[in-house]
């Protein structure tokens, strides 16, 4: 691959400048408020000069949504392909990067539901539905994968009416659904902490996925796993990896 040349450099430097700007625009003030005149103001650069990377603001949260969305999935392909692991452990990888995106990248999750909305989608060009959707389906397969492996591995013994599509199916819904009922509830005295929507979210998968016939997963009867140290520490260099990624994904253009 040939080097960018200085010109080159300096356009994409510009252009991850305006988003991480408007990222935090969005953040700060909420999609309404934040208009390309605030976020020319805030780059320091004419509105024309952002006009020339995005159309738009609905633009800008789509390549947003489009950078973030692709993170997320190498994170899911590097889980999958890791096959010094058993596919229990790949799943809890899985589970646990869940929960650094909702932990440390709360923002873009919910630009992401922004993204999917009705109102906002109407107002994107269907080729960025079209990319943002076929990422979804890739993670939904990557799982998929996974599953279709631990049963062909003997470690998943599917129990009906279960079927690898239900499970995968299953376990997304349950994480997603455990952090939007805390999300849409936090108002209410007596609401979860963020470590015992942690606690509940992981508890739920697993017996769901015991339930299904994942019998090798090593759960005690108190409910915690008993990993490998070796898979354990696997698990926690993941988890690493992901808020480094996040870490890095929104560090200042140079």
């Amino acid at each position: 691959m040939s080097e960018l040349t200085r010109k080159q450099r300096e356009i994409q430097q510009r252009d991850e400048l305006i988003l991480n700007v408007s990222r935090s625009l969005f953040i700060e003030h909420g999609y309404h408020n934040v208009t390309m005149d605030l976020i020319a103001k805030q780059v320091e650069y004419s509105k024309g000069t952002v006009y020339q990377h995005y159309a738009s603001k609905e633009a800008i949260i789509s390549a947003l949504c489009m950078r973030f969305g692709t993170h997320v999935l190498s994170w899911f392909e590097q889980a999958v392909a890791d096959n010094s692991v058993p596919c229990y452990v790949k799943m809890l990888m899985i589970m646990e990067s869940e929960i650094v995106i909702h932990e440390y990248a709360s923002a873009d999750h919910d630009l992401i539901t922004l993204f999917k909305s009705q109102a906002f989608s109407s107002k994107v060009d269907d080729t960025i539905l079209q990319k943002m959707n076929g990422n979804i389906e890739q993670i939904i397969r990557l799982v998929h994968e996974v599953v279709g492996e631990a049963e062909a591995s003997g470690e998943l013994v599917i129990q009906s009416p279960a079927t690898i599509d239900s499970i995968t199916m299953g376990c997304w819904a349950m994480i997603e659904g455990t952090y939007e009922i805390a999300d849409k509830h936090t108002y209410e005295k007596g609401n979860f902490t963020a470590k015992q929507i942690k606690q509940v979210m992981r508890a739920n998968c697993l017996m769901f996925l015991k339930g299904c016939g994942w019998q090798s997963i090593p759960l005690q009867s108190d409910g915690q796993v008993s990993l490998d140290p070796d898979y354990r520490q696997k698990i926690q260099d993941f988890k690493q990896y992901c808020c480094t990624q996040i870490d890095q994904m929104y560090q200042p253009a140079h």
